[in-house]
């Protein structure tokens, strides 16, 4: 083989060795962006949600971090977690009002208004208790400062700015209302 066609063959070599360097990076940005979107679900996954209405506005833990708040709520008849629909959210604030009214003399100055209601924060976890898919709402008026739409916010007395209760999916019933006492 002469000089020339062996450049030429070398050169013919070199390009199809780049060409295939090439595809094999084109390939693997490609695969890339195909698994970006799955790990970017994930994440999604664990952020908390926030619902706004014209009467309320709450954040809906993810099921991954109400799981971690088990030690803060100390509730052993919490058999698992799952995550709220914003649909399971307007269940519980439709009757919200009526139930609070209806347990009035719990609270030491009555319950919150309709109106002085909607200025309260909300945090809903979904829990199961004996099989049951329960709501734990915490409200709140004051968030001290903290980043109530991710941290939990728990605090000692505040008296009525400061009550949880628990709310039955399947069959609508409110039960176990706290309210914080007052120094």
């Amino acid at each position: 083989m002469n000089r020339r066609k062996r450049n030429r063959l070398a050169r013919t070599q070199s390009f199809l060795g780049k060409l295939a360097l090439n595809a094999t990076l084109i390939l693997v940005l490609i695969l890339l962006l195909i698994t970006l979107p799955s790990c970017n679900s994930k994440s999604e996954e664990q952020t908390n949600r926030l619902v706004r209405t014209s009467s309320f506005e709450g954040v809906i833990f993810t099921q991954q971090n109400a799981e971690l708040l088990n030690r803060i709520l100390g509730d052993n008849t919490i058999s698992a977690y799952w995550t709220p629909s914003q649909a399971d959210v307007i269940a519980l604030e439709s009757g919200l009002n009526n139930y609070l009214q209806s347990v009035a003399t719990r609270f030491p100055q009555g319950p919150p208004s309709e109106e002085r209601l909607s200025e309260y924060h909300r945090q809903y976890l979904g829990i199961i208790e004996e099989g049951r898919r329960v709501i734990y709402a915490n409200y709140f008026c004051e968030d001290g400062n903290q980043d109530w739409e991710n941290q939990f916010v728990m605090v000692q007395d505040g008296g009525i700015c400061f009550f949880q209760l628990k709310f039955e999916v399947g069959t609508s019933r409110y039960y176990d209302l706290q309210i914080n006492g007052e120094a």
